[in-house]
């Protein structure tokens, strides 16, 4: 990925039991500049969804653990040993950036979740 790359600018935090169960379900697209963090979580299903999107596993320290891309509705994904939080995007975001195993996230606290941004 380059280290220079904006994966969305506007990012909604799902941590309640509620927001987490229901995460993109009422959803009827995501837009190319958004994203839903999951935290914490340990599987992702996209039942009742759309649109494909991509998930991106990572851990404490916003490290990618795995990469999901184009996963379609109904489907169900486990979360890899060490997952923490997950980052639900548009389907061809992380691909389009080479989103990797390895790479690290960083989260811009000006216009991240510490702003409450949804």
């Amino acid at each position: 990925m380059s280290d220079s790359a904006v994966l969305v600018q506007r990012l909604q935090r799902a941590n309640t039991f509620t927001e987490r169960f229901c995460g993109l379900m009422a959803k009827t697209e995501l837009a190319q500049n958004s994203a839903l963090l999951i935290e914490p979580c340990q599987s992702v299903h996209t039942f009742f969804m759309r649109f494909c999107i991509d998930i991106i596993f990572l851990d404490h320290t916003w490290q990618v653990i795995s990469v999901s891309c184009h996963v379609k509705p109904w489907r169900l994904r486990f979360a890899p040993r060490g997952t923490f939080r997950v980052l639900e995007l548009p389907a061809g975001v992380a691909s389009f950036h080479g989103v990797r195993p390895d790479d690290v996230l960083i989260v811009d606290t000006i216009c991240g979740i510490e702003c409450g941004i949804e």
